[in-house]
């Protein structure tokens, strides 16, 4: 039986492996990444990405507008 500590750092990786292959895929650096994904109103930092491909955070309110960046 997986503990929650388990299921987590499998998450965690599993986003930041989609997240760098994505990048890398694409040509993305973090900078260019999160300038691809701003809105008006809504910035997304070059923070926010690096936290992402680190693991450190498993989630975003920003996901889905890193996941439309052209």
């Amino acid at each position: 039986m997986m503990t929650r500590n388990v299921v987590k750092s499998a998450y965690m990786d599993t986003l930041a492996k989609r997240l760098s292959g994505a990048m890398q895929k694409s040509g993305f650096n973090q900078p260019g990444l999160a300038r691809a994904a701003t809105k008006s109103g809504q910035p997304v930092s070059q923070q926010v990405v690096q936290y992402l491909l680190s693991g450190r955070n498993t989630s975003s309110k920003h996901l889905p507008a890193i996941a439309e960046a052209p």
